[in-house]
C-alpha cells in the first residue's frame, strides 16, 4: 500500500526536476571525492600541486565503462563516451577510494625512478 500525503502531491509532477537536482548535487560528490582523496595523499608526502587529485580522477574513468545500452523506440542502442549513473553514485565511492591508491603508488614509483632527465647537473 502506497501512502501519500495529500498536501505534498503536487510535488509529484516535479520529480525529473528534483531527479536531476539530486543527481547533480549527491552522486557528482563521488567525482570529487575521489578528486580530494588524490589530493591529500599528495599533500601528504610534500606535493603542492593538483596532480595527484586528477591523476586519482584519471584512474577512477580508465576503469570505468564509458558504453551503454539504452532502449530507444523498441531497439537497443549503444551510447559512448558516457559515465552511467550507476558509476557515479556512492557504491562506486568505495572502487574511487581504491583506484585512487595505487594510481598514487604509480605516480611515486615513477617519480622515484625519476624518468625525467635532470638538466640542472648536466649543464653545470
Amino acid at each position: 500500500m502506497v501512502w501519500h500525503f495529500k498536501p505534498f502531491s503536487f510535488l509529484a509532477e516535479y520529480k525529473p526536476i528534483f531527479s536531476g537536482i539530486n543527481y547533480a548535487s549527491l552522486n557528482i560528490l563521488t567525482i570529487l571525492a575521489i578528486f580530494m582523496i588524490g589530493l591529500e595523499l599528495g599533500k601528504i608526502n610534500g606535493e603542492k600541486n593538483l596532480f595527484r587529485g586528477l591523476l586519482a580522477l584519471i584512474c577512477f574513468i580508465s576503469v570505468t565503462p564509458t558504453t551503454i545500452e539504452l532502449m530507444v523506440n523498441g531497439d537497443m542502442q549503444k551510447v559512448t563516451d558516457v559515465i552511467a549513473r550507476q558509476f557515479t553514485d556512492t557504491k562506486s565511492l568505495f572502487l574511487g577510494i581504491f583506484i585512487s591508491i595505487p594510481g598514487y603508488w604509480y605516480q611515486a614509483a615513477i617519480k622515484e625512478r625519476s624518468f625525467v632527465a635532470d638538466l640542472d647537473e648536466e649543464y653545470k
